[in-house]
């Protein structure tokens, strides 16, 4: 829900200032000499708050709501960057894909461990040993399909990463390679329909077509049209066809 007081509508720039001077434990009349004398401050206290200066109870306000919510997302990223950190150990010391199955394996030990100093009676406590150990092994495999998961998904955007870069890469090349190969091809269609009176039309109307470009006009000057007749024109393309 968006804060409508004083100080929830200062610029973002300001609140964030303010809270860390709030972190810091600056004392209130400091902070706001500090806040009173900013001019963005004085402009917008003056447009919407009839010139009234921010108070302490408007100080005291904030600290108990957009303060206190701000104190909570800085330790919120805090956690989630800690978190990240720690993975990113994890991961330069093991794959942490087979660290599920590495619990598999210790859980394996732990059934074979209490089933070897069995003596073949069920009570409460041998019972109570493999409940856990069921618990454990119903977390764990949650746990390692999930891990699977996320490294199969992992894989799967490195993929559609690397075709999508290809793509880029194949599209820039042809986009470098196509004024070559397209006067290329004109030059060739050019030879070929030498013989005709509108031939270098022909050959650049095919061009166009061929690599998509903008069609020529038989009456556009900057065209390569020869002069004739519209009846030629239509003559000679229908025996190119």
């Amino acid at each position: 829900m968006s804060r409508v007081g004083k100080v929830a509508r200062l610029p973002v720039e300001i609140r964030d200032e303010l809270n860390g001077r709030l972190e810091n434990n600056e004392q209130g009349p400091q902070i706001l000499d500090w806040l009173n004398g900013l001019d963005e401050v004085q402009e917008i206290v003056a447009i919407d708050f009839g010139g009234k200066p921010i108070t302490k109870q408007n100080l005291s306000e904030w600290r108990r709501g957009g303060f206190r919510e701000w104190q909570i997302k800085q330790e919120l990223l805090l956690h989630a960057s800690g978190l990240s950190d720690t993975a990113d150990e994890i991961n330069e010391h093991a794959d942490a894909s087979l660290l599920g199955d590495n619990l598999v394996t210790v859980l394996i030990t732990r059934y074979a461990g209490i089933l070897a100093r069995w003596d073949g009676n069920a009570d409460a406590k041998f019972d109570s040993k493999l409940r856990a150990l069921r618990g454990l092994c119903h977390d764990i495999v949650q746990l390692q399909r999930s891990a699977h998961r996320a490294v199969e998904h992992k894989a799967e955007l490195q993929r559609q990463s690397e075709e999508e870069e290809e793509r880029r890469t194949r599209r820039e090349k042809d986009r470098k390679l196509a004024p070559i190969e397209a006067a290329a091809y004109r030059n060739n269609l050019e030879n070929t329909y030498g013989e005709f009176e509108n031939g270098k039309w022909l050959a650049a109307y095919k061009t166009a077509v061929e690599f998509n470009l903008p069609i020529p006009k038989m009456n556009d000057p900057k065209s390569p049209a020869q002069t004739g007749t519209a009846a030629n024109s239509t003559m000679n393309v229908q025996h190119e066809a």
